[in-house]
């Protein structure tokens, strides 16, 4: 706008207004409602594209891909959302002066997986010791994982590999049997499986004895029977079964020397195209400990592997009770061991607990104070002087051995009268307890052989 002034004007100004009109090409932005994880039919999607423009601008989607096709509309729903809407969308929009850039927006469904194809289709037979290939293929976002499984006839399953393909490089009877391919993905912390159709793999060729099924030695006690066993695949059935050792062979339905009865094979129980060969020896001795070979053939060609059997002396019934009896000796002792240690700690507790009666006993009747007398009289004396030695009495150490003679003109003298100014303890001997010697005019009822009186406690037996 422009305003001019001026007096000439009648309204005193003057105004003129200029309109700019800026085009410009569109531009462009996307936003998206979702859910925070699309799962193949149970989740939605909506993205939305704005566009700023002068003039007006036409929106458009379009999915890349082979076939780029226009779609014009500002808004693009998916609900539920499915695999094929995975993929990268672009929103563009065009004016008179052009198209935008382009604004990209991603969609990735996420579904469980889908086995494509499992070859070789319905199966295959392969010779032993050849190598054989199969694979897998499956589809899944996320990208499934694979795993081969063997199903066996006695229904164990087996894991033989992880990857799209199981490569057999030396095929034996144990890769007999129906072979799935698992493929497997993860959507929000749930694992989703999906498993192929199985595929039969026949192994035919010469006879394989199972070396990890068959025991490398076996132990049996002299003068009883045993039966060795071996477990034996063969596609065709073996031709010939023959059990040999050192000079000695067997075919199998004959009985050699009334000892040696080859079995003939019979039907494993849990696998195919497998048999049970056994060789029954009666009554067995140590010449009999060897190896044992069995020999199986047919058209193919042939296998052979040996067993070792050891024979053992029977325990004597004589060894026997002697280890009985030592044990019940043993036993026997160590009861006596033990009720001697009650007994002894039994009486050791009771020794103590008469000697603290015996001890608190006498502090209850005189607290093994030494005995004052006074030519006989009371239990005081009074020296020379007139005072009362009350200072002598009180209780006497438990461990400690005294000796109060009596009472002549006012002092303390022994039987010889020579003067006992001190008072002391004996010497201590370690493990003995000695009470208070006691020497008086027995007026304590106690009295020695010099008319004193003595009271000794018996030594402690407790260590």
């Amino acid at each position: 706008m422009c305003k001019i002034e001026h007096p000439a004007y009648r309204t005193g100004s003057q105004e003129t207004t200029v309109v700019l009109d800026v085009l410009y090409k569109p531009i462009v932005s996307v936003s998206r409602t979702t859910d925070e994880m699309l799962e193949e039919g149970r989740s939605s999607v909506t993205l939305e594209c704005q566009a700023d423009a002068n003039p007006p601008a036409r929106i458009f989607w379009k999915k890349m891909g082979p076939a780029e096709q226009r779609q014009y509309t500002e808004r693009l729903e998916f609900n539920p959302v499915m695999r094929k809407d995975s993929g990268s969308y672009i929103c563009q929009a065009e004016n008179s002066l052009g198209l935008s850039n382009e604004e990209p927006a991603e969609i990735d469904v996420l579904y469980p997986p889908k086995i494509l194809r499992v070859t070789p289709m319905g199966g295959s037979t392969v010779g032993v010791h050849n190598r054989t290939i199969l694979s897998c293929s499956a589809e899944g976002n996320p990208a499934p994982k694979y795993q081969w499984l063997q199903k066996l006839p006695t229904q164990q399953v087996l894991k033989r590999g992880y990857e799209e393909r199981l490569i057999l490089e030396d095929t034996t009877y144990d890769h007999q049997g129906d072979y799935v391919c698992e493929a497997i993905n993860m959507i929000g912390g749930q694992k989703k499986i999906v498993q192929s159709e199985p595929v039969h793999i026949e192994v035919r060729g010469a006879p394989q004895v199972l070396r990890y099924s068959v025991a490398k030695e076996v132990e049996a006690i002299s003068g009883r029977d045993v039966r060795l066993e071996m477990d034996v695949c063969s596609d065709p059935v073996p031709s010939r079964t023959t059990w040999d050792w050192g000079t000695h062979r067997v075919d199998a339905g004959q009985d050699l020397h009334g000892r040696y009865l080859a079995e003939q094979m019979v039907e494993h129980p849990e696998r195919e195209d497998c048999y049970v060969a056994r060789l029954l020896v009666r009554k067995v001795s140590p010449s009999d400990s060897k190896r044992y070979f069995l020999d199986v053939e047919n058209i193919h060609g042939t296998d052979r592997y040996a067993i070792g059997l050891i024979v053992k002396d029977p325990v004597s019934m004589a060894s026997v009770i002697g280890v009985v009896i030592a044990l019940l000796v043993l036993f026997v002792l160590m009861v006596i061991v033990l009720l001697y240690a009650y007994k002894r700690q039994k009486m050791c507790f009771k020794d103590g607990s008469k000697l603290d009666k015996e001890m608190q006993s006498g502090e209850h009747h005189n607290g093994y104070e030494a005995e004052k007398t006074m030519n006989g009289r009371g239990n005081g004396y009074t020296n020379g002087n007139g005072v009362n030695n009350s200072s002598l009495s009180g209780p006497l150490p438990p461990d400690g051995m005294y000796h109060v003679s009596d009472m002549t003109h006012g002092s303390l003298m022994d039987p010889n009268g020579s003067l006992a100014d001190k008072v002391s303890p004996p010497a201590h001997h370690p493990g003995t307890q000695v009470a208070p010697i006691l020497t008086g005019n027995g007026s304590n009822g106690f009295h020695g052989s010099n008319g004193s009186m003595t009271r000794r406690l018996p030594p402690s037996t407790c260590v």
